[in-house]
Parts: C-alpha cells; sequence; structure tokens
C-alpha cells in the first residue's frame, strides 16, 4: 500500500477526529461504559456455560460429556467467568479491562472448538459452529474501539476457520457454513466503525456545550457554576485562598465611552485571568457578577499567593486604555490568604474578600487590600455555597472591614485601544 494510502485509511480510522488529548479524555469514558456493558454481560455468558455443564448429555455426545472432563470445565468456564468479572471491576486493573475479556473470549472458543474436534465422529451436531462463533461476536456487544475490535474478529474467526478445515467431518455443508460464519462476522464491522465515529461525535458535541455551559460567555473565564464545580471538587484541599477583583469605576467608564467599550474591557480582563491562570492546575478564575471578578487558590503559600494577586492586577493595568489615553484600566482587590478548607463557608470567605475589596477602594482604588481577620468555622460542616445578595447586603457580624493595603506599581500609558497585554 503506498503512503499516500496508509495516510487516508488511517485519517478514516476514528480515532483520528480527535485531539491527543481529547482522545485520552474519550477513551476514558468510551473505557468507563465499556465495564458496565460487560458487567451486564459476563453473568449472561455465566449462565449460559453453565447451561451447557448442566445440561451437557442433552447438548453432548455421552462419550464426551464436559462432565468427564473437569479440566475443560476449569479452562472453558470458570476461568474466563473470573477474567469476565474482573473485566467488569473499576479497580486498579481497570486498564487492562479489554485484554481481560478477551482473553475469556478466547479460552471460550478454544475450548468449544476442542470440544467440537473431538466429537467430529459424526457428531456434528453435539456442538454447533454458531457456539464459538456467538461467543466470538459477543466482542461486538462490549464496546471495544474499532482499531482494536477488527484484528481481534479476524484472528477469532480464523481460529475457527483453520479448525473446522482440519476437522475429518469436513465436507461441502461445512464449507457452506463456514462461509456464511464469514459473512457473519465481517458484516457488523461497518456498523461498529459507524457507532463508534457517531459516539466520538457525539461526545465532542457533549465537552462543547459542558463548556459553553460553565464559561462566561463574555470573558472567555468561568462562571458562577464552573466555580461552584470547582470548590465542590476541593475536599482534597488543605487550604484555600480566594481574590476579589472589580474594575474601578466601571460605570463612569462605561457612561463615557459606552457599554460596549465596556464589555470589550472586560473581554480583555477576562482574556489576561483565562491566560494566567489557565495553565495551574491551583489556580481557577471566574466572573462573579458584572465587573467583579474571583480567583482562588488551593493549597499555595501566603506569600506566593499575595505576589500572584498583585502579578494579576498588573498584568490587567497593563490592558491599553481605550477611549483616552490618560484612562487606563486599573482594578482594586481584596485577598483572603490561605484558610482551612474544613469547615469553611465560602461565602464567608468571598464575604471576606469583599470587605478587604471595600478597603482597597476606601484607600483610592488600584490597589490590593490584605484581610487580616480570620473567618469562623462553620459547626455544620456544610459544603461551601455562594450567597447570592450583592456584597453590601451580606451579613457581616464576623467581618472586620479593615485591611492591609499593598499599593500597586504606576501604570503605563499606551496607545489607545482594547486589547489585552500581559508583562
Amino acid at each position: 500500500m503506498s503512503g499516500p494510502s496508509r495516510r487516508v485509511l488511517r485519517a478514516m480510522l476514528p480515532g483520528r477526529m480527535l485531539s491527543p488529548a481529547d482522545e485520552v479524555r474519550f477513551r476514558a469514558t468510551f473505557d468507563s461504559t465499556a465495564r458496565t456493558y460487560r458487567s451486564e454481560l459476563w453473568i449472561a455468558l455465566m449462565v449460559g456455560m453453565a447451561l451447557l455443564v448442566v445440561f451437557d448429555r442433552a447438548f453432548f455426545d455421552a462419550a464426551h460429556t464436559l462432565t468427564h472432563k473437569p479440566e475443560l470445565i476449569v479452562v472453558g468456564v470458570v476461568l474466563p467467568m473470573l477474567l469476565r468479572w474482573a473485566s467488569s471491576r473499576s479497580t486498579r486493573a481497570a486498564r487492562w479491562s479489554t485484554p481481560l475479556y478477551v482473553t475469556s473470549v478466547y479460552l471460550d472458543v478454544a475450548v468449544l472448538l476442542a470440544v467440537r474436534v473431538q466429537t467430529s465422529d459424526g457428531a456434528f451436531e453435539s456442538v454447533p459452529m454458531l457456539a464459538p462463533l456467538a461467543v466470538l461476536l459477543s466482542l461486538l456487544l462490549v464496546q471495544i474501539r474499532f482499531e482494536v475490535l477488527v484484528p481481534l474478529l479476524l484472528v477469532g474467526f480464523a481460529g475457527i476457520a483453520v479448525t473446522e478445515s482440519s476437522r475429518s467431518a469436513w465436507t461441502p455443508s461445512s464449507q457452506i457454513e463456514l462461509f456464511a460464519a464469514a459473512v457473519v462476522t465481517i458484516i457488523p464491522i461497518g456498523t461498529v466503525y459507524s457507532h463508534e465515529r457517531t459516539q466520538r461525535t457525539t461526545w465532542l458535541v457533549e465537552q462543547a456545550l459542558y463548556a459553553a455551559a460553565r464559561t462566561d460567555a463574555l470573558t472567555g473565564v468561568g462562571n458562577r457554576l464552573a466555580l461552584d464545580e470547582h470548590l465542590s471538587e476541593m475536599s482534597t484541599a488543605d487550604t484555600i485562598a480566594v481574590a476579589v477583583y472589580d474594575v474601578d469605576e466601571f460605570k463612569r467608564y462605561n457612561d463615557d465611552f459606552g457599554h460596549p467599550a465596556g464589555d470589550d474591557c472586560l473581554a480583555a480582563i477576562g482574556d489576561v485571568l483565562a491566560s494566567s491562570t489557565g495553565a495551574r492546575p491551583a489556580e481557577f478564575a471566574a466572573r462573579l457578577s458584572g465587573e467583579e471578578f474571583v480567583v482562588v487558590w488551593r493549597d499555595i503559600p501566603a506569600s506566593e499567593v499575595v505576589t500572584r494577586a498583585e502579578a494579576l492586577q498588573a498584568a490587567i493595568g497593563a490592558i491599553e486604555p481605550m477611549g483616552s489615553a490618560d484612562r487606563p484600566v486599573t482594578v482594586s482587590a481584596g485577598v483572603v490568604l490561605p484558610v482551612d478548607v474544613v469547615g469553611r463557608q465560602l461565602s464567608d470567605v468571598v464575604a471576606l474578600a469583599d470587605a478587604a475589596l471595600y478597603s482597597a477602594k476606601q484607600s483610592g482604588r488600584n490597589r490590593v487590600a490584605i484581610a487580616e481577620t480570620g473567618v469562623a468555622r462553620s459547626e455544620d460542616r456544610r459544603p461551601w455555597t455562594f450567597s447570592t445578595a450583592p456584597a453590601a447586603e451580606r451579613p457581616a457580624d464576623d467581618i472586620e472591614p479593615r485591611g492591609r493595603v499593598s499599593d500597586s506599581a504606576p501604570r503605563p500609558t499606551k496607545p489607545a485601544s482594547c486589547t489585552s497585554t500581559t508583562p
């Protein structure tokens, strides 16, 4: 086969639809679903093989009964049953799920063919060729990737064909039966191909919808749903730190330059936060509301929190001003240094960050205020949730609005436009 032909063939494989990173994620989902199918099918196959053993005299010639060959029962019934059971478990052996199931199927096929060869002295109906073929075709039902499944089916059918051609009872009718078995094996391959491509396309659409539902459309950072889910997954963290950023005099900015200009600058701020936090798994940015953003850090030292918070503020301040060169975009920030995760209410932490933000605003804006008070633990240890009330309406009984204010460096003046840059 020529080089271009091989490239075209590889491009047709379902696995070529996704990027390497998406392929890894898809296979994890694909294999998880496959284990569910295998957990159901292994029971059905176990019952079927058990019936063959219990009623073997009705299916096999008495001289070749399975009950007289315990080694066949072990190899053809017990061992495959255990392998299929192991292939359906979500344990450390999950990565071996497909090899385990395939091994169990090949063992069943081999044993059935062995019994069929032993009964080749005229007792053709004792184990019809349909039995090993049906077990082999069970691979179609347990969701094995197309590029893996096709070789497995062809190898298994080749074994059946070789065994059949070596039997003493090889007759023209046997040849017709083998040809029919080949057709039955090959025809479903096209269906499997189409099914997997459909699964991959559906998965891509679902991932796109999932991301869209958790992304703020204007700024490109996470929305409140994404933030809630991110925090709900932080139960394994030891500490959490929060920074709330608010654009200074944003209402006046909208009044002076128009709401489209305000939207552009919010989008530019989102670009800065996304590019600065997207590559760090311990750092997450989201839009709280309007011109207010939040950044969450997990398990990092307090000194690093301050450094990152001030770096983000400086990066936002470096956004090129719009409309007037002497009106740069600035933000004020309130930062809560790392606190223990266990027993905390996120609404308390955000309220404390809001209090520090208020201190930064009162101190002249365009600066970072570090909260100096702690957050009371929640006695009932309920999951963290957001308060839906605006900051001014949130209870502040346990909040001391004083904070240590850190002035940021002067902002450079740049030509009028609205693109984001990072230092």
